[in-house]
């Protein structure tokens, strides 16, 4: 794994586990939710709520939908935290 920030590193693990990728993945930088398999309704829950339990932040309704790629939730993170 490269060098990279903290929030990032608890968001691929937070990515890891709710897709159900194995540790070793390294290419959750290109993770979608269109072309992600196992990123289904359940999937994007298990997101959401390890991003507010680990951050200790509440997202906003609007801001689930927004949530459809690793990359858009590192730029809500951004505003957030």
């Amino acid at each position: 794994m490269s060098a990279q920030d903290p929030m990032e590193s608890k968001l691929e693990q937070i990515f890891k586990f709710a897709l159900e990728l194995p540790d070793d993945y390294a290419e959750t930088a290109s993770l979608r939710r269109v072309n992600t398999a196992s990123w289904d309704s359940m999937a994007h829950v298990s997101i959401i709520a390890g991003i507010e339990s680990e951050f200790g932040i509440t997202l906003e309704p609007h801001e689930y939908e927004l949530l459809s790629s690793f990359e858009a939730a590192k730029e809500i993170m951004k505003e957030k935290v």
